[in-house]
């Protein structure tokens, strides 16, 4: 996987619909993939979407472009 640039908090300024919170989670984790990414709660695909074609995210499973199995939603216990 190529280098992932840092996110900052100017990749995040307007974004509607992410709370401080999503927008807090995103900086702290530095998710380096959609997956990592989606598993923060109230991150969703528009977000993702973003900032995967800012290439401030990789996408190795096409999760983007699929629908995402229940394991990846973290419905499965």
């Amino acid at each position: 996987m190529k280098d992932i640039p840092t996110l900052l908090a100017l990749h995040l300024k307007g974004l509607p619909g992410l709370s401080r919170a999503a927008r807090d989670a995103l900086l702290q984790r530095q998710p380096a993939t959609v997956v990592e990414a989606l598993r923060i709660h109230g991150v969703g695909r528009k977000t993702t979407k973003r900032l995967l074609a800012l290439g401030l995210l990789a996408d190795p499973k096409r999760v983007q472009t699929r629908a995402r199995t229940a394991k990846e939603m973290g419905l499965d216990s």
